[in-house]
């Protein structure tokens, strides 16, 4: 599932001059560059303020503003040299610092804004751009846990800053901690309903925890504040695929074909709706255009293949899968699907490929499936055989977690209403068919702490996390447990590990102050207090 999310977008500040008298036509020039500024007419500005800083050279606000401008029509490395020489004369001037980290910003020199953005916030205060600014730069050398703490700052200052729950919400997505970013998300549709971005991140989020309806209704939120916003077109195209409704599906990716005519993704998005809708002859036209867009692109090459050999063009076909397998070497789908497709001209060939292809993953049970077919058909029965074993035991495999799940989200579905009975069942279930199913077992210990049966509950936490220890929520869940038991110490372990692997889970670190105040640990409880304060409202265990 390809579904794109906004982009947070570096907003440039501009602040009122604090004018130097010593020079009225240089005065008079400043004040005019300015109010074409305000007027957005960048270019118009450059030469009434090229003017003030010539007439104004020991002027500050002058220089400031004219990178500014020089920014704006895309001289960043003029409008660089401004900041520099405004900072120069005030060492003191925030709003430069900000604007020469903006431009680092745009230039792409992420490591270079940092410094900059730094002291534009350490010399005004509140400054809610400068720490969203500082936020982007920190994050993009992967430091998320100070990017996320500049954000709540500027949210702090500015709580209503739209830009900064989005780029929140971004950042808590690529870590992991999907409802959170859904959280600020929401938070960005309240705080500006018109903004198209917020809409289509919303419904990114809502697409991403399986709720299809609301993220479609976000999506079209978004297509009818802006008909031609491409991301939003894109994604209701992919929620409207996964929904099944391929004519709504398709209707969306012919509206991005004719905004984009030269885009290949596009072409190539239209085209595989098309080959599912059985539309062939289309789908073979759109997905021929997308390869001639793009010859490197592999996926439209695979799709077109596909159609033509549902089509009956095997011939044609050959040639794609063929190609499809060169640009892609290491996937096994494109590399199964060439060697069954070569069986039809070059069965030692074939043979060939649909080896490399279980070398790629012996565990994929199409690949062994595969070569085992094809060394039946060269007469091979007894190389055949170990293939189809495989195979038979990977699909086995497969068949018995899909159960597995089906069974804990029975369990889950149960538990939620409230059925506890019922969800114990299922969860046993389908740790019956998979014992070591991590997600079976951290739901049944749940389940069991919801009846005091602490001994088993604990078992099954244990289980869960001998199978996934990276899983936060299993540590936070066990913990909870174990704080009803009134076992301080190993809850205190557990939220710790929460922590560890989840820096910025909700509740987390509320939980952990709690705990360490317990145990009389009460100067270390307040600083982890005063930190998931910082993060949110604290809501503690009932039990204690």
């Amino acid at each position: 599932m390809r579904i794109s999310i906004g982009r947070a977008i570096t907003s440039w500040l501009l602040i009122s001059a604090t004018l130097i008298a010593a020079d009225s036509k240089g005065d008079d020039d400043l004040r005019a560059g300015i109010a074409l500024l305000e007027a957005h007419q960048y270019r118009q500005s450059l030469g009434r303020l090229k003017q003030a800083v010539t007439r104004l050279p020991e002027s500050a606000d002058a220089h400031n503003y004219y990178g500014f401008a020089l920014a704006r029509e895309g001289m960043l490395v003029e409008s660089i040299s401004e900041f520099r020489r405004a900072i120069q004369l005030d060492a003191k001037h925030a709003e430069a610092y900000y604007n020469l980290g903006c431009a680092f910003l745009a230039a792409g020199d992420m490591a270079a804004a940092v410094k900059p953005l730094e002291e534009a916030v350490a010399l005004r205060s509140p400054f809610p751009e400068a720490h969203s600014a500082l936020a982007m730069a920190v994050s993009s050398t992967g430091n998320l846990e100070r990017a996320v703490g500049h954000l709540r700052l500027a949210l702090q200052q500015r709580p209503d800053m739209t830009s900064a729950h989005n780029q929140l919400g971004m950042i808590f997505s690529r870590m992991g901690e999907d409802q959170q970013a859904l959280s600020e998300f929401a938070a960005a549709v309240k705080s500006d309903p018109s903004s198209v971005e917020s809409h289509n991140n919303l419904g990114v989020a809502f697409h991403k925890s399986g709720d299809l309806p609301r993220a479609i209704a976000e999506f079209e939120k978004a297509i009818r504040l802006d008909a031609n916003s491409l991301e939003a077109l894109r994604n209701l195209g992919q929620a409207m695929r996964d929904k099944g409704d391929l004519p709504q599906a398709i209707r969306c990716y012919e509206r991005l074909s004719s905004l984009q005519p030269d885009s290949a993704q596009t072409r190539t998005d239209l085209g595989f709706t098309l080959k599912r809708a059985d539309r062939l002859d289309e789908a073979i036209e759109q997905l021929s255009q997308a390869t001639r867009l793009d010859p490197a692109f592999a996926r439209a090459h695979f799709y077109l293949a596909e159609a033509l050999s549902q089509k009956g063009d095997q011939a044609r076909a050959l040639v794609e899968f063929e190609q499809s397998r060169t640009l892609r070497p290491r996937d096994v789908e494109y590399a199964v699907k060439y060697g069954v497709a070569l069986q039809q001209t070059n069965l030692p060939g074939a043979i060939a490929e649909l080896r490399r292809a279980v070398q790629l993953d012996e565990k994929n049970p199409a690949a062994q499936q595969a070569l085992g077919q094809a060394l039946r058909r060269a007469g091979e029965a007894q190389e055949a055989a170990p293939a189809f074993d495989a195979a038979r035991k990977l699909n086995a495999t497969l068949d018995s977690r899909s159960q597995a799940v089906l069974h804990t989200n029975k369990g889950i579905e149960q538990l939620k209403a409230g059925n506890i009975a019922t969800a114990e069942d299922a969860f046993r279930k389908a740790l019956a068919i998979d014992p070591k199913f991590a997600a079976a077992n951290h739901y049944l210990g749940i389940t069991l702490s919801a009846t005091g049966k602490w001994a088993e509950a604990n078992r099954a936490f244990d289980a869960a996390l001998e199978a996934d220890n990276a899983d936060g929520d299993i540590h936070f869940n066990y913990g909870v447990a174990l704080v009803r038991q009134r076992e301080w110490l190993r809850a205190s372990a557990q939220f710790r590990e929460t922590l560890q692997v989840r820096p910025f889970h909700p509740q987390a670190g509320c939980e952990l102050g709690a705990v360490l105040t317990r145990l009389g640990e009460t100067k270390e409880a307040q600083r982890v207090l005063e930190k998931a304060r910082e993060a949110g409202s604290c809501q503690i265990s009932a039990t204690r």
